[in-house]
């Protein structure tokens, strides 16, 4: 199976805030809410894939997380959630996203989509925070959100326009990569993620589960 973009793309963007943390809080829009000295001295700016504390004592299922966080303030974040395909993404099914989650697994989870915790769209209400986890740490998730997408699907979304809330900054995937530096940062940034010994790790590493 070929790499893709899909593949890598949490941390791709995760690494691109935290190498180039000026540029992606401007672009993003997230310099307005964040504390500079603050975003400067952190040791670690954004982390990918950060768990969802339960809400109104229902768990969420294992596959439902935050793509990347991106720390603003002591204690608090800002959810980035990623869509980077470039067919399939138009408003039906983007709205099937937001639907709101229903309890499940009898009456112990939330069933539904990421998107939908981020917009605190709920069967009942809801009036908390959002709390992500990062290992040991716990993070306040801001009631804002940022979707990060391709560009021509922006523009489908300008003419077609799904039902997000006022809460979402819709940032292209594009812009992002501008401000990192384009071309030659980008390509290098990936070869460094990718210069592992697959050989040490998988072949003379140890076996894995099943």
């Amino acid at each position: 199976m070929t790499l893709s973009l899909s593949h890598v793309a949490e941390c791709v963007l995760a690494r691109i805030a935290n190498q180039r943390r000026d540029a992606f809080m401007r672009v993003t829009g997230l310099a307005e809410d964040a504390e500079a000295e603050f975003i400067r001295d952190i040791p670690e700016l954004a982390s990918c894939e950060a768990h969802i504390e339960p809400v109104s004592g229902r768990a969420f299922d294992g596959a439902c997380r935050v793509d990347v966080v991106v720390r603003i303030h002591p204690g608090a974040a800002t959810a980035c959630e990623l869509k980077l395909g470039t067919t399939g993404l138009g408003k039906t099914r983007v709205n099937k996203w937001l639907r709101p989650c229903m309890p499940s697994h009898g009456n112990r989870r939330w069933s539904g989509n990421a998107m939908a915790v981020l917009e605190r769209q709920f069967s009942e209400t809801f009036s908390g925070d959002l709390i992500a986890r990062v290992g040991q740490e716990r993070l306040r998730l801001t009631p804002a959100w940022v979707v990060v997408a391709r560009r021509q699907v922006l523009r489908q979304w300008e003419k077609d326009p799904p039902n997000f809330s006022g809460a979402v900054r819709k940032v292209a995937f594009e812009d992002i990569v501008e401000r990192f530096g384009g071309r030659q940062p980008f390509n290098a940034l990936i070869r460094e993620m990718l210069d592992v010994d697959y050989f040490e790790q998988w072949v003379l590493g140890e076996s894995e589960a099943g």
